[in-house]
């Protein structure tokens, strides 16, 4: 079992935490939560509750060494005067989007042991998402455009983890 943090989500400002537990010699499901409740400066938001479970096969032995894994994930959102890289969701810089994202993709990971209790992480994800969103011409007045439908092929995960091993 093991506990962890994701410190790119922390740098974002969403907490988060994600929960990992081995079902088999070279098998764990790991469950990750995020949050932010924050709206910043000039209104720009990435306010979100997301949750993603995943499966993860170690090329070796669990909590040590390379993985490879799939995962799905579920965002509730409400975010607005954002730039994402790659031209991923342009219109996020001039309107406003609150709904859900439905996703799912394939991830690589490395798991690097620093002594028994204690490893540092890495993740990235690549797969699909569909987003079903309200959205409002307007940042900051709120009037009502109508509704979004999205389908984006996406990094659907990030993270660089400081993770706590229970046993």
């Amino acid at each position: 079992m093991a506990l962890k943090t994701n410190a790119l989500g922390w740098a974002t400002l969403s907490p988060n935490v994600s929960f990992e537990y081995r079902v088999a010699p070279k098998w764990t499901l790991d469950l990750s939560l995020s949050y932010n409740p924050f709206t910043f400066n000039d209104n720009k938001k990435w306010r979100h509750i997301s949750v993603q479970p995943e499966a993860r096969y170690w090329i070796c032995a669990p909590f040590g060494g390379h993985f490879v894994g799939a995962h799905l994930l579920y965002m509730h959102y409400n975010a607005g005067n954002v730039h994402l890289p790659f031209g991923i969701w342009e219109q996020l810089q001039r309107y406003r989007f609150q709904g859900n994202l439905y996703g799912g993709g394939l991830v690589y990971g490395y798991h690097h042991i620093i002594n028994k209790r204690w490893s540092i992480e890495g993740v990235i994800g690549l797969g699909f998402a569909h987003t079903c969103s309200k959205y409002y011409r307007c940042k900051n007045c709120g009037r009502y455009m109508g509704i979004a439908k999205k389908n984006i092929f996406m990094p659907t995960k990030l993270s660089l983890s400081v993770v706590y091993v229970i046993d």
